[in-house]
């Protein structure tokens, strides 16, 4: 038995249908919580919403780089740690190069202050600008969709095995969350 990953056989999304790959270049960066928090909050939009987890492990990199291939839009989850911060431009790096993206999304998750997820964004835009070297007329953007700060409600609602936007909807990081999918939607 064979499986067929060649793009052209997967078929497109609905029309009026979007998708967005959650990505990082490391594990351990709130993928998850990232996740499931914004569909919630897609949903609750009215949105319909459909999670698939294809994270199957480093192993299976190839199967983890296809699925993000498929998706329209991509959101990379970093946070203000450097091994964090290297992983993410490595996986931007690998997204603008192979699949020749022009365009990902930024979230940072876990900052330490307002404002440190621009000044991250920005940062890793002049790395990738540097060393990404698009074609001229052939621009790479780096947009900053959103920062989550450190919140202690996250850690209680991670370790509750509970969606933080339904057990503690108005801490600051349900506020970003929510924020994050306004943007989306905007």
């Amino acid at each position: 038995m064979s499986t067929n990953t060649d793009p052209a056989a997967v078929r497109p999304p609905r029309a009026g249908a979007r998708t967005l790959a959650v990505t990082s270049g490391k594990g351990g960066v709130g993928k998850t919580f990232v996740t499931a928090n914004l569909a919630a909050a897609l949903a609750a939009r009215g949105q319909k919403v459909l999670v698939l987890d294809a994270d199957l492990g480093l192993a299976n990199l190839d199967v983890v780089l296809f699925a993000i291939s498929l998706a329209q839009d991509v959101l990379v989850v970093a946070t203000p740690e450097p091994t964090s911060l290297t992983d993410a431009y490595a996986t931007i790096k690998v997204l603008a190069t192979q699949q020749e993206r022009r365009h990902v999304g930024l979230l940072v998750n876990q900052a330490n202050r307002v404002g440190e997820g621009k000044l991250i964004c920005g940062q890793l835009q002049q790395v990738l600008q540097r060393f990404v070297g698009p074609a001229p007329g052939q621009g790479f953007k780096l947009e900053l969709l959103g920062e989550v700060r450190a919140d202690p409600a996250v850690r209680q609602a991670v370790l509750k095995r509970q969606l933080m936007l339904e057990n503690y909807p108005g801490c600051d990081a349900a506020q970003a969350i929510k924020a994050l999918a306004t943007k989306l939607l905007g």
